[in-house]
């Protein structure tokens, strides 16, 4: 991560990352996951429990984003599966330019020799090898 935040680069991180960001009371792991998430400017953007029992519920699936205004939905998937619902984030993609020209390349037709062209494209080695 340290590469990346070098390069000012984009960190995302997503999944079951067993440290429970609803607890009050943080074991050491997630207590230095916190730590991290302040160092790399990491923001948590689940909010709600992401692993549901009889007993219990708590927030261990984890969307973590260095750019959260780069992110265009996220959320919580009820899988039913397993105890763990499945966390999302969808990036929002980079706009083009769309006041650039755009030239097209186009050749004159007005001379071929069909003939030729033909007997070209039959002599044409066409194998993807």
């Amino acid at each position: 991560m340290e590469e990346i935040d070098a390069t000012n680069g984009e960190i995302y991180v997503i999944g079951d990352l067993n440290c429970d960001f609803k607890c009050e009371n943080y074991d050491c792991c997630t207590k230095r996951l916190r730590e991290l998430c302040v160092l790399f400017n990491l923001s948590q953007l689940i909010i709600e429990p992401t692993s549901v029992t009889s007993n219990s519920e708590s927030l261990i699936d984890l969307c973590l984003s260095s750019s959260p205004g780069n992110i265009s939905v996220y959320g919580v998937i009820r899988s039913g599966l397993s105890d763990h619902d499945i966390v999302y984030m969808v990036r929002k993609l980079n706009h083009f330019r769309t006041n650039r020209h755009k030239f097209i390349p186009k050749r004159c037709l007005k001379n071929l020799n069909q003939e030729l062209f033909i007997n070209d494209l039959k002599d044409a080695h066409w194998d993807v090898d």
